[in-house]
Protein backbone atom coordinates (compact mmCIF):
# COMPACT_ATOMS: atom_id res chain seq x y z
CA UNK A 1 0.00 0.00 0.00
CA UNK A 2 1.27 3.49 -0.76
CA UNK A 3 2.50 5.10 2.30
CA UNK A 4 0.78 7.93 1.38
CA UNK A 5 -2.84 7.50 0.53
CA UNK A 6 -2.74 3.91 2.03
CA UNK A 7 -4.17 2.80 -1.27
CA UNK A 8 -2.51 -0.61 -2.78
CA UNK A 9 -0.14 0.48 -5.76
CA UNK A 10 1.37 -1.73 -8.05
CA UNK A 11 5.64 -2.21 -7.94
CA UNK A 12 6.99 -3.81 -10.76
CA UNK A 13 10.16 -5.45 -9.85
CA UNK A 14 13.10 -6.48 -12.73
CA UNK A 15 15.74 -7.87 -11.24
CA UNK A 16 18.87 -10.18 -12.48
CA UNK A 17 19.64 -12.71 -9.31
CA UNK A 18 23.29 -13.40 -9.62
CA UNK A 19 22.99 -16.77 -9.02
CA UNK A 20 24.89 -20.15 -10.36
CA UNK A 21 23.27 -23.68 -9.03
CA UNK A 22 25.42 -26.75 -8.54
CA UNK A 23 24.54 -29.97 -7.53
CA UNK A 24 27.98 -30.67 -5.75
CA UNK A 25 30.78 -29.08 -3.97
CA UNK A 26 33.36 -30.83 -6.29
CA UNK A 27 31.09 -29.30 -9.58
CA UNK A 28 31.03 -25.63 -7.79
CA UNK A 29 34.84 -25.61 -7.03
CA UNK A 30 35.38 -26.24 -10.66
CA UNK A 31 33.51 -23.46 -12.04
CA UNK A 32 35.82 -20.91 -13.58
CA UNK A 33 34.60 -17.88 -10.79
CA UNK A 34 36.31 -15.24 -9.69
CA UNK A 35 36.65 -14.52 -5.57
CA UNK A 36 35.06 -11.18 -6.05
CA UNK A 37 32.87 -11.88 -8.97
CA UNK A 38 29.31 -11.09 -10.03
CA UNK A 39 27.66 -14.73 -9.32
CA UNK A 40 26.75 -16.46 -6.02
CA UNK A 41 28.14 -20.21 -6.06
CA UNK A 42 24.93 -22.17 -4.50
CA UNK A 43 25.15 -26.03 -3.76
CA UNK A 44 21.90 -27.59 -4.08
CA UNK A 45 20.36 -30.48 -1.90
CA UNK A 46 17.38 -32.36 -1.61
CA UNK A 47 16.35 -30.03 1.30
CA UNK A 48 17.23 -26.97 -1.11
CA UNK A 49 14.15 -24.62 -2.27
CA UNK A 50 14.73 -22.63 -5.30
CA UNK A 51 11.19 -20.97 -4.31
CA UNK A 52 12.36 -20.16 -1.13
CA UNK A 53 15.49 -18.36 -2.86
CA UNK A 54 13.77 -16.82 -5.38
CA UNK A 55 10.92 -15.33 -2.64
CA UNK A 56 13.47 -13.78 -0.57
CA UNK A 57 15.50 -12.40 -3.47
CA UNK A 58 12.27 -10.59 -4.51
CA UNK A 59 10.99 -9.36 -0.96
CA UNK A 60 14.54 -7.96 -0.71
CA UNK A 61 14.03 -6.24 -3.59
CA UNK A 62 10.69 -3.91 -2.48
CA UNK A 63 10.75 -0.57 -1.65
CA UNK A 64 10.94 0.09 2.27
CA UNK A 65 8.33 2.79 1.76
CA UNK A 66 6.06 1.74 -1.31
CA UNK A 67 4.30 5.14 -3.01
CA UNK A 68 2.74 6.00 -6.40
CA UNK A 69 4.83 7.54 -8.99
CA UNK A 70 1.69 10.48 -8.99
CA UNK A 71 -0.88 9.86 -5.94
CA UNK A 72 -3.73 12.44 -5.05
CA UNK A 73 -2.07 12.97 -1.43
CA UNK A 74 1.02 14.65 -1.30
CA UNK A 75 3.27 14.31 1.41
CA UNK A 76 2.64 17.18 4.36
CA UNK A 77 5.77 19.30 4.87
CA UNK A 78 6.61 21.19 7.64
CA UNK A 79 7.11 25.03 7.87
CA UNK A 80 8.72 27.47 9.91
CA UNK A 81 4.69 28.85 11.10
CA UNK A 82 3.94 25.02 12.19
CA UNK A 83 7.17 25.14 14.65
CA UNK A 84 6.69 28.40 15.92
CA UNK A 85 4.83 27.73 18.96
CA UNK A 86 8.29 25.23 20.00
CA UNK A 87 10.58 26.25 22.53
CA UNK A 88 13.91 27.22 20.61
CA UNK A 89 16.14 24.99 23.14
CA UNK A 90 14.39 22.15 23.53
CA UNK A 91 16.62 20.50 26.04
CA UNK A 92 14.33 17.63 27.58
CA UNK A 93 17.65 16.40 29.81
CA UNK A 94 18.81 19.51 30.62
CA UNK A 95 18.34 19.27 34.92
CA UNK A 96 19.52 15.67 34.54
CA UNK A 97 23.08 16.65 35.82
CA UNK A 98 21.95 18.74 38.38
CA UNK A 99 19.49 15.81 39.39
CA UNK A 100 22.84 12.98 39.10
CA UNK A 101 24.46 15.60 41.97
CA UNK A 102 21.66 15.92 44.22
CA UNK A 103 21.38 12.07 45.03
CA UNK A 104 25.37 11.84 44.55
CA UNK A 105 25.56 14.29 47.79
CA UNK A 106 22.51 12.50 49.54
CA UNK A 107 24.34 9.60 48.85
CA UNK A 108 20.68 7.52 47.72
Amino acid sequence: ACVYCGEPCKIVIEKDIPFLLTETEEEADGLPIEEDGPFDVIVGSRKFDLTHLIEEELLLSLPAFPRHDVCKVQPQTQTEEDGADLPENNKPFSGLSELIKTKTKNGS
